[in-house]
């Protein structure tokens, strides 16, 4: 095994961090336009990436169903958990103060991980790299294709929505509602 540089150390970090940050960043666009739309933070969010990531392994790992397959599959059924949720917790509390659907929200997100904990138990799990397991070498730091991906897939979801919000008829509604819900 070869022995790493400090420089490759450092753009190691730098690549690792900066994925790390992509996932957070994801993760925080979807707690903002929740907030944004419907003033309640939802606790739950998080759960929903556990959920992505668990149904994923549950459909190629377990169901051995092709990754493009599986990753459509998980993108509908977390919809649809999402969608249940609103439809038989958020949405029948719509005159309830913010802070019981906080609390709600609360009570969905512990509900989340003991099922999943449950379904799935405390193990964790890999999902091979869809995009191979050879490291592109950066200045000595080896740097795994996924890391690419995840900061290329922000990248193209940040600008999506950017342009979504200020350009399209629903994203300005969407934008205005937040602003003044009646």
């Amino acid at each position: 095994m070869e022995k790493i540089s400090l420089t490759g150390q450092l753009i190691q970090y730098i690549f690792t961090g900066i994925t790390v940050g992509s996932i957070y960043a994801l993760v925080a666009v979807g707690f903002d336009i929740i907030y944004n739309v419907t003033e309640i933070i939802n606790f739950a969010q998080g759960e929903f990436v556990m959920l992505g990531g668990l149904i994923m392994v549950f459909f190629t790992a377990i169901a051995k169903l092709p990754l493009p397959i599986a990753f459509i599959l998980t993108i509908a059924a977390v919809t649809g958990v999402g969608a249940l949720m609103e439809r038989f917790t958020i949405n029948p509390l719509k005159n309830a103060t913010v802070l019981t659907m906080i609390i709600v929200t609360i009570a969905v997100s512990i509900l989340f991980k003991g099922i999943a904990m449950f379904v799935w138990g405390k193990d964790p799990y890999i999902i091979p790299p869809f995009s191979g397991n050879e490291p592109i070498f950066i200045l000595g730091a080896a740097i795994q294709t996924q890391t690419i991906w995840v900061m290329l897939i922000t990248a193209v979801v940040v600008v999506l929505l950017s342009l979504f919000f200020k350009k399209t008829r629903y994203g300005k509604a969407m934008l205005a509602c937040a602003d003044d819900p009646e």
